[in-house]
Parts: C-alpha cells; sequence; structure tokens
C-alpha cells in the first residue's frame, strides 16, 4: 500500500509543480521582478572584467540552483503535510 501512495504522491506532486511553473510565469508581479532583476544584472556586468563576469555568472547559476532545490523541498514537504492531513482525516470517518 505504501508503494502505491508514493506513487500516487509523485504523479500529484509532478502534476502540482507544472502547474506551479505555469502560475508564475503567467503572474504580474513575477515578470516585473524578473525584469528588474535582468536590469541590475546587466549593470553589474558592466563594469566587471571577463574573469569577474564569469565568476559572477557561476555564482549565480549555483545559488540559483540552491534556491531552486530549497523551494522544491519546500513545496514538497508541505505537499506531504497536506496529504497527510488529508489521510489523517480519512481515517477518521
Amino acid at each position: 500500500m505504501k508503494d502505491t501512495e508514493d506513487e500516487l504522491f509523485e504523479q500529484v506532486i509532478s502534476y502540482l509543480t507544472i502547474h506551479a511553473e505555469k502560475t508564475y510565469y503567467e503572474n504580474e508581479d513575477y515578470k516585473e521582478c524578473i525584469e528588474k532583476e535582468e536590469e541590475q544584472y546587466e549593470k553589474l556586468r558592466r563594469n566587471l572584467s571577463v574573469g569577474k563576469k564569469k565568476q559572477l555568472d557561476e555564482y549565480l547559476d549555483l545559488t540559483g540552483r540552491t534556491a531552486a532545490v530549497i523551494s522544491r523541498l519546500a513545496y514538497q514537504q508541505g505537499m506531504k503535510d497536506l496529504f497527510s492531513f488529508y489521510r489523517a482525516l480519512s481515517c477518521t470517518k
């Protein structure tokens, strides 16, 4: 039974993650933040040497990956908690 629940959970997470990404890209606040972020990034890069630009890009890539992992883990944990809560409510009926 546990395997079936895990499989169901993975399918639900996959669907919700895709839906959440779509939601981000359609959100005006998100679009505005990305635009401002890109503007600041270009301003910063203008005054850097080629080596420093590469170092900055590598750093930002790593911090972006870390943020993505943190976001994914937090989202998945929230979904696991919700799933567990729903299951607990179902058992009490």
